[in-house]
């Protein structure tokens, strides 16, 4: 099997899961700015945070909308930072965000209904602040994160190996 265009596939994780030397993406939490302003994963190339959200869509606002699901079954609280309102207000908080981590994770509250709102007033917005770009066609996920193409180990063992049996 051919190896991958990136090399390694791309790791991401919580560094309290993963150890911090395995992660080229840290993923981590917090339900506030601040917390999240804090957090570090000292030896990992790139730090996202997680950010739930519910968006106000053209017929309901974003609050109605999690009252309306929380009458069928609570928001699970999973210690992350969360947004429930305006695309403008999200992209305010991406910003601010953008200053203290590299990237972020969103989780649509419900993805059919939040999904059309971030891709058709989110992302435009980001684009326009030039917080995020789009991938160039061709590229891997290694390359368009900023991350090093890491040595082949299989290859380095097989080297090391062949020197073994010298």
């Amino acid at each position: 099997m051919p190896r991958p265009p990136q090399g390694q596939l791309v790791v991401l994780g919580r560094p309290d899961r993963v150890p911090t030397a395995q992660l080229d993406v840290a993923l981590v939490e917090g339900r506030d700015l601040a917390s999240l302003a804090t957090a570090s994963a000292a030896g990992t190339p790139r730090l996202f945070a997680e950010v739930e959200v519910a968006l106000d869509t053209p017929d309901t606002t974003a609050a109605e909308r999690v009252a309306d699901l929380e009458r069928h079954a609570a928001w699970t609280d999973r210690g992350r930072l969360r947004h429930v309102g305006s695309a403008a207000q999200l992209v305010a908080l991406l910003a601010e965000l953008s200053r203290h981590v590299d990237g972020v994770r969103l989780h649509p509250l419900v993805l059919d209904e939040d999904l059309a709102v971030l891709s058709r007033l989110v992302l435009p917005a980001l684009s326009e602040r030039r917080l995020v770009a789009r991938p160039l066609p061709g590229t891997s996920l290694r390359s368009t994160l900023g991350l090093e193409r890491p040595a082949n180990r299989f290859a380095a063992a097989a080297t090391a190996a062949q020197e073994d049996a010298r």
